[in-house]
């Protein structure tokens, strides 16, 4: 029961995680909204026009996944063994990671590389940490509950099974006891019907030889 207890404490806390995740994205694209009509106003080039516009669509997805994630978290909660959003989200934290560290090193297309590093960005890392941390604890209590679920279904037939070959002696015992119990009488019964059957026999002869 605390295994399972633990198991939906977790599920709860990543869905919480992955939520907070989508509204920093959120929070992402509407700064970088903002930056885009102040550079808007006095002249942008054209590509640093596509690149304010990948970048907001970028986050604007990445919140609305987020938020899918999460939904498809608790509609599976019921669900034990059905390990593919958590992994899903180990795989989409390790990806949004990869892609902001190359951002700010060896630079990705379209936007290059970015040198500025905000609080939302910090943020956003720290959740995404959190969410393969509680995706990969709720993998492992799951796990665990399955081997416990295993264990006692093991138990349960051995049981059974030590039940039924025990209660055949038990009946053969009782079987047994009865015979002797109803012997004396089976036997009695037996005599009186040989008796009988002698006298019959001894009368017909009789009534022959007369």
């Amino acid at each position: 029961m605390k295994k399972y207890q633990r198991t939906t404490t977790i599920i709860y806390s990543l869905s919480a995680v992955l939520v907070a995740s989508g509204i920093a994205y959120l929070l992402v694209a509407n700064s970088e909204y903002s930056d885009y009509k102040d550079l808007a106003s006095v002249g942008m080039k054209a590509n640093e026009i596509a690149e304010k516009q990948f970048e907001i669509s970028f986050f604007i997805v990445a919140a609305a996944i987020y938020f899918g994630l999460c939904t498809w978290v608790l509609k599976s909660r019921n669900n034990r063994r059905r390990k593919v959003p958590y992994i899903t989200s180990i795989a989409l934290s390790a990806l949004l990671l990869v892609a902001y560290i190359a951002s700010r090193t060896l630079g990705v297309p379209i936007v290059g590389v970015e040198y500025y590093v905000g609080s939302l960005d910090i943020l956003t890392k720290i959740l995404q940490g959190i969410a393969t941390g509680l995706s990969c604890a709720a993998i492992i209590s799951m796990k665990k509950q399955q081997s416990i679920a295993a264990e006692n279904r093991s138990t349960i037939e051995l049981i059974s099974k030590s039940r039924s070959v025990s209660s055949k002696p038990i009946l053969s015992s009782a079987f047994f006891f009865i015979l002797l119990l109803l012997y004396p009488y089976t036997l009695t019964a037996v005599t009186r019907t040989i008796k009988r059957t002698r006298r019959i026999d001894c009368i017909t002869l009789l009534a022959g030889i007369r």
